[in-house]
């Protein structure tokens, strides 16, 4: 174990014994009315972090001085890091991770004018061994696992990548519009394990063969999208600035879904699955009229809204999250309000200090990631 490993567990277990005592200070209280206790908050670098991935034991986090960790997701404690400019590397994790079997992906990206760009990592979870190194940037656009053959990403160059998960062999490239001089604009992609569709930083919409990178159309909206891309039941979805939500063949570009909202979707699409009480679809949205925000829950394939609730829009995080038949949603101030999946009628509150920037769960854990640098811990029973 080297000094570095050494400090970052010490750090991590004198915060965590600091919160302990915070949550048993208030187990009484949790206990009697059922509500989440507060298990430990990690602050692992004193700026933003990549959404947390929860693997087994671990929780999965990448900062942006470009240092990955793998934290007990029990107590908080550092089961390993690794340095990426030990690597070569510089900038910092902005992708959430990717969980492959025993593999976590992970990438740097260094900035719009770098001249690498940055690199996607493959480490071994368990032991944070470096498996394979590739030297190509991603910024905050997620990974998308198309097969066990195929891991999909794009760079800030404009160029998007499927990459053999395990070696990290690049198996094909495919060319879209390069970012300009913005490479920080919202780009997003998605599969069905038969196509892989994207959105391209000009707002352009290309939807590709999976297994060879042809393309099979593309699309510019009239309106520019504010959502990112979403595949759901074989068809494509994205929101537009003049408020609809629009659904595609993903195989031919036909269009199959148009939904007029009063509200401009914003962010990511999720969805639920409730049993008897039917599937839901969720989106952050803001009020077209109004300085103000809700968020949105639809039923089964998009045909209405099924009800909406008003929420904070300032600084609102994009990503709600369904869970235990409950959507989270967040905004900058570290309010959290746990909505019912199928009502939207409000079930809990609760608050972390700092701007809500992600949120993951295990069986019984909920992990909130802040804006700030620290992951929040909450027990549910």
């Amino acid at each position: 174990m080297n000094l570095r490993t050494h400090c970052s567990l010490l750090f991590f277990s004198i915060l965590f014994v600091s919160v302990s005592i915070l949550a048993s200070a208030t187990k009484d209280q949790s206990t009697a009315n059922n509500a989440p206790q507060l298990l430990w908050k990690a602050t692992p670098n004193p700026c933003a972090l990549t959404e947390p991935v929860v693997g087994g034991e671990s929780v999965f986090v990448g900062t942006c001085e470009g240092k990955f960790y793998a934290i007990a997701n029990d107590r908080g404690s550092v089961f390993w890091s690794h340095d990426s400019r030990a690597e070569g590397a510089s900038g910092g994790f902005q992708a959430t991770p990717l969980l492959r079997k025993d593999l976590v992906i992970a990438g740097t990206f260094d900035g719009c004018n770098a001249t690498t760009g940055g690199y996607v990592f493959g480490f071994d979870q368990h032991t944070g061994k470096l498996r394979w190194k590739l030297q190509a940037g991603i910024g905050s656009v997620a990974f998308v696992e198309i097969d066990d053959a195929n891991v999909f990403f794009g760079t800030p160059q404009g160029e998007w990548l499927s990459v053999e998960p395990n070696s990290g062999k690049v198996n094909w490239r495919f060319r879209a519009t390069p970012p300009g001089t913005n490479c920080e604009k919202r780009i997003s992609a998605v599969t069905d394990g038969m196509h892989v569709c994207l959105m391209a930083y000009d707002g352009t919409v290309h939807c590709l063969d999976a297994k060879s990178g042809r393309e099979l159309w593309k699309q510019n909206p009239s309106s520019p999208l504010t959502t990112r891309v979403f595949m759901y039941k074989d068809v494509l979805y994205f929101g537009t600035a003049d408020g609809h939500i629009y659904g595609f063949n993903p195989e031919n570009g036909q269009p199959l879904v148009q939904l007029k909202l009063d509200y401009v979707p914003v962010g990511d699409f999720v969805w639920s699955h409730e049993g008897a009480k039917g599937e839901f679809e969720f989106v952050y949205a803001t009020d077209k009229n109004k300085d103000s925000g809700a968020v949105l829950g639809f039923s089964d394939e998009f045909e209405a809204v099924i009800w909406d609730r008003t929420f904070i829009a300032h600084g609102t995080s994009e990503h709600p999250a369904p869970w235990k038949g409950r959507l989270f949603a967040a905004d900058c101030k570290g309010d959290i309000v746990a909505y019912s999946a199928s009502t939207g009628v409000p079930e809990w509150k609760g608050h972390v200090e700092g701007c809500v920037k992600a949120f993951n769960h295990s069986r019984s854990t909920l992990y909130v990631a802040v804006a700030e640098g620290a992951i929040y811990t909450f027990k549910f029973q």
